[in-house]
């Protein structure tokens, strides 16, 4: 039996067992099979037929009084809207289930649904209010001890912060992410370090940018080789940055030149791959590589990297 057939069968049930409560005038069943019928279109790819069961089985517990299951309910209905464009709808599920998970003292579905309310509302540019969620959501997920979880939900803290021109509170943000995903052994680590690096660079904190992009480097080296495909960007966006700062505030151009040309190794395939991804960060790291031969008096050597920005057509992207 295929999976499509037990999705399809599992939809058939519990649209059966909804219809069948709803006459024996059984509502809290009638709301739990609904909720099941969610999930089930849900499971089976059809995801924006979730919408009208889950928004049905929620209508229900509420009328109930039964808070919990209401917000686990609305939990799923946000995702089911977010995941169907419609995200300005799934901020209003996201937080009305928090807000009753919370009065539940229910501190890991809490979490997670104010970690899913934060993201909608970076998405939707809403960014004081996606603060104020993503801030909750690290609180929770630190005191849990989940920190895998706190650590992405303090790198779009990080973001929301970076959006409303706070790069040193951003950078705050991103300092606590690198550590908790440092106590998670997480690959984050390195997507942190590299977001704190450039927070710290708008904040004119070059000093401090320049450890940091060196541990940036590190940190996405070990990655990068295990899951080239998943890391070589990060990878090069933090030679790129390790690049500008041993030039910029070290002087030193040898360093600088071997962290550009190794940026636009990684990144040459990628924007091959996807090139509206990746042009613009291949453009920028040979770019770099010219300019610090052009420092280094070796014309023609930069002559040569600039050639091969125009027969890739990124001269001009």
């Amino acid at each position: 039996m295929t999976l499509s057939t037990l999705a399809e069968e599992a939809i058939e049930a519990h649209s059966r067992a909804a219809r069948i409560h709803a006459r024996l005038d059984d509502p809290a069943r009638e709301a739990s099979a609904l909720a099941n019928l969610g999930t089930a279109w849900q499971l089976s790819g059809r995801t924006e037929k979730a919408v009208a069961p889950h928004t049905r089985a929620a209508g229900v517990f509420r009328e109930l009084g039964d808070g919990y299951r209401e917000a686990s309910v609305l939990t799923n209905l946000g995702d089911t809207l977010h995941q169907t464009g419609r995200t300005e709808e799934s901020v209003a599920a996201y937080a009305r289930a928090a807000a009753l998970f919370r009065e539940a003292g229910s501190g890991p579905y809490e979490a997670r649904t104010a970690n899913s309310l934060g993201k909608a509302l970076l998405e939707l540019g809403t960014y004081g209010e996606a603060v104020e969620a993503l801030t909750r959501a690290a609180e929770l997920h630190g005191g849990l001890g989940d920190h895998e979880l706190e650590g992405s939900a303090l790198l779009r803290l990080g973001a929301a912060l970076e959006a409303l021109d706070l790069p040193d509170e951003a950078a705050t943000g991103y300092a606590r992410a690198a550590t908790a995903f440092e106590l998670a052994g997480s690959s984050g680590t390195g997507w942190a370090l590299a977001d704190l690096t450039a927070a710290l660079v708008r904040a004119n904190r070059a000093e401090e940018a320049l450890p940091a992009a060196e541990s940036a480097v590190e940190h996405n080296r070990r990655t990068a080789a295990e899951d080239p495909a998943g890391h070589s960007g990060v990878l090069a966006r933090s030679l790129l940055l390790l690049a500008m700062l041993r030039v910029e505030l070290r002087q030193d151009l040898p360093g600088g030149l071997t962290a550009a040309q190794e940026a636009a190794e990684p990144l040459t395939p990628l924007a091959v791959a996807r090139t509206e991804v990746h042009a613009a960060s291949l453009r920028l790291a040979l770019e770099q590589w010219a300019g610090v031969l052009d420092l280094l008096n070796r014309t023609r050597e930069a002559e040569e990297v600039r050639r091969r920005l125009a027969e890739a057509g990124l001269d001009q992207a």
